[in-house]
């Protein structure tokens, strides 16, 4: 498998599983995560819908943060909007 190994596809996948698993979600949940690699940096936008509302917010960092950059985003559309910020971009 390592000859069809992709660098940037296993470090996109690898952002937006961290991002699902952190909310526990299954197919029944309006959500989605969608990562992109390019200059040595990875991208990733998620968005959340529920009670008829959609949030939606994005991320990016270094490449070798994509499993702490999903998961530091799910955390960050999981808190009650009344104690969320603009997270500074990197």
């Amino acid at each position: 498998v390592r000859m069809i190994d992709h660098d940037d596809t296993r470090t996109s996948v690898t952002a937006e599983r961290a991002f699902l698993g952190r909310l526990g979600v299954g197919c029944r949940m309006p959500v989605g995560a969608y990562a992109t690699v390019g200059d040595g940096r990875i991208r990733l936008r998620a968005i959340i819908g529920s009670d008829g509302r959609i949030a939606r917010e994005e991320r990016s960092g270094s490449l070798v943060d994509a499993l702490r950059l999903g998961t530091e985003l799910a955390d960050s559309m999981l808190r009650p909007a009344s104690t969320q910020r603009e997270a500074p971009r990197a």
